[in-house]
């Protein structure tokens, strides 16, 4: 992969925005921003101690996230952090975008590790070094290895991961045991392949009397697409390759991830076909089905409705056990002339960040710094995620389209749904997604 901004060109907003589909975007969109973004883009001057950090938390991340900054500052009281809030997605990556072009980002963002390609891409980021990361006891060996190579591109490291969460098999302990389903320790004896894993829902549709599971289908393509790429990652299929130019989607593995699924919802019956993911959450809340797949931030949902619930990651179905896993990170926007001190009260935050991920793991997010995830206190949590898969996890694949709310994920994920759903056909859907990566992976990536 070539080095990112190898041409030595400073980003321009024009190139980014038109990149990510946003060339319409202007700065007067940004008036409904708070008081103090404004000020930032128009060049007005921060305290030297202040920390700005902007996330695009809501719900019971933002709570969470609001317990560790208002930790940090009864800490450091010293420091001036102002936090602020976007709407998840392409509202708040184009906040960032905005920011940075303006020369006045924020000290430290978060990132989804699988949408680093284009803010590299574009020179809107700042790479770490090992020095600086060690001076703040910041080490590769001393994270979650999958989640710290997906913060590398082109042998520099650009984000410090915070968390990962891979697809997880939720399960009400109450129904399984009913049954049958569990070990001696209570515990989901998990499925092995297609077979065991149709059996173990079967079994659950007796005890229910409707439903065995549920998942988000209408309106709910980032679901499908976690699904279905998990499926054809366990058969040994891949999307896209060459950080994205080549499309690598095998008719056949496309063929038997979207027949298993729809077998599941059209031939067994033992999911629903046209629910979305609210109504999912709801089947599973109320206890009318034993499973739920979804990632693990929903942990909480269920813990708040008093399910009796535990959570494994997505079972083996086919021949590898792989699932889809995502992290959320923290990024040094570009600021051209930032000073040393900036870098070090960034780098600072970001360890202190690090330090309290407790607080954030009761979300259900698995911690990445491995202090944490290793801690009593960490083992303590219950329910987490009981196992992890055993060959490992699948992150998005490299390309500029990829990534967390994506147009890789909108293509794949509504094409797939239309099948599960019974509107289309196995072999529609995979020349649909065919035709629609084949349309991205044509589309000059942002430079």
């Amino acid at each position: 992969m070539p080095a990112p901004n190898a041409s030595g060109r400073g980003p321009t907003r024009r190139r980014l925005l038109g990149g990510l589909g946003l060339a319409g975007v202007s700065t007067l969109g940004l008036s409904g921003c708070s008081s103090y973004l404004a000020s930032a883009l128009v060049g007005h001057p921060l305290p030297p101690e202040t920390v700005k950090f902007w996330n695009l938390f809501g719900g019971g991340d933002g709570v969470r996230m609001q317990e560790m900054l208002a930790d940090y500052r009864s800490a450091h009281p010293d420091v001036d952090l102002r936090a602020t809030t976007f709407s998840w997605g392409n509202p708040y990556y184009t906040k960032l975008s905005l920011g940075t072009l303006a020369n006045q980002p924020p000290h430290v963002a978060i990132c989804h590790l699988d949408r680093l390609e284009t803010p590299v891409n574009t020179g809107l980021l700042r790479p770490f070094t090992l020095d600086e990361l060690a001076e703040h006891g910041i080490r590769p060996a001393l994270f979650h290895q999958p989640a710290w190579e997906a913060a590398v591109l082109g042998e520099k490291i650009w984000a410090v991961p915070l968390d990962h969460h891979p697809l997880a098999l939720y399960y009400n302990t109450e129904i399984c045991e009913e049954a049958g389903l569990l070990d001696d320790d209570g515990q989901l004896r998990a499925p092995t392949d297609e077979e065991s894993f149709v059996e173990m829902m079967l079994a659950a549709k007796e005890v229910t009397g409707q439903w065995a599971g549920a998942m988000g289908i209408n309106n709910d393509i980032a679901t499908q697409y976690r699904l279905f790429y998990t499926l054809c990652s366990q058969a040994g299929g891949t999307l896209v390759e060459d950080d994205g130019a080549r499309i690598t989607l095998d008719r056949e593995i496309a063929h038997r991830a979207v027949n298993f699924q729809r077998r599941l919802t059209l031939e067994e019956k033992v999911m629903p076909s046209d629910i979305d993911g609210g109504g999912a959450i709801a089947l599973f809340a109320n206890r009318r089905t034993a499973f739920y797949i979804q990632g693990g931030w929903e942990l909480t949902t269920f813990l708040t409705a008093k399910v009796p619930f535990r959570l494994t990651s997505f079972p083996k179905v086919f021949e590898r056990h792989v699932a889809w896993d995502g992290s959320h990170s923290f990024v040094i926007p570009r600021l051209d002339g930032g000073s040393d001190e900036r870098i070090q009260a960034a780098m600072r935050f970001i360890r202190g960040m690090l330090d309290r991920t407790l607080t954030w793991a009761k979300g259900g997010h698995l911690p990445a710094w491995q202090s944490v995830r290793s801690s009593a206190e960490f083992q303590a949590l219950q329910p987490h995620y009981e196992s992890l898969p055993a060959d490992g996890v699948v992150y998005d694949p490299r390309a500029w389209y990829s990534g967390s709310g994506s147009n890789l994920q909108v293509v794949v994920g509504s094409a797939v749904g239309a099948a599960m759903a019974g509107y289309q056909s196995p072999q529609a859907a995979y020349q649909q997604a065919r035709e629609g990566l084949q349309e991205l992976a044509n589309t000059p990536a942002p430079s």
